[in-house]
């Protein structure tokens, strides 16, 4: 029975916190460390069966997450990340950026895209250019 029915759902969601995959192998996670319990919810982006439900249940999820905390702890990690983001795209700008590198910089990609050298030699030569010890000399 099951076989002849999946054909005919449009879409399956898995409420928030599981995995989108096909619904006739959905296996969805534990319960989260916030608590939270994963839902099959069968909808419908073509008729909009089942979408109220979803909206639903995102609005309990969200408001388990502000009363436990969690939300405003996951935004903060979230705020962490970004500042890393940064740095990394400022480090990486700088690094292009440097006289010495930017001389070489693409004869070195083309060696590398040649295999001539490998990313690891032309990495420890950027970095060498740039002014940094590299991690990969010992």
């Amino acid at each position: 029975m099951l076989g002849r029915t999946l054909p005919r759902i449009r879409f399956a969601w898995l409420a928030l916190g599981t995995e989108a995959i096909d619904p006739g192998r959905a296996i969805l996670r534990p319960e989260s460390e916030d608590g939270w319990k994963p839902r099959v919810v069968t909808s419908s982006g073509h008729t909009g069966a089942g979408l109220d439900e979803i909206w639903e249940i995102i609005g309990e999820h969200h408001e388990q997450l502000t009363a436990s905390g969690e939300l405003d702890r996951r935004r903060r990690r979230q705020l962490l990340g970004w500042m890393w983001s940064l740095v990394d795209d400022g480090l990486r700008a700088a690094v292009r950026e440097h006289p010495q590198v930017a001389a070489s910089l693409e004869a070195l990609e083309e060696d590398v895209l040649e295999g001539r050298t490998t990313p690891t030699a032309a990495a420890d030569q950027i970095l060498d250019e740039f002014g940094v010890n590299s991690p990969n000399k010992s």
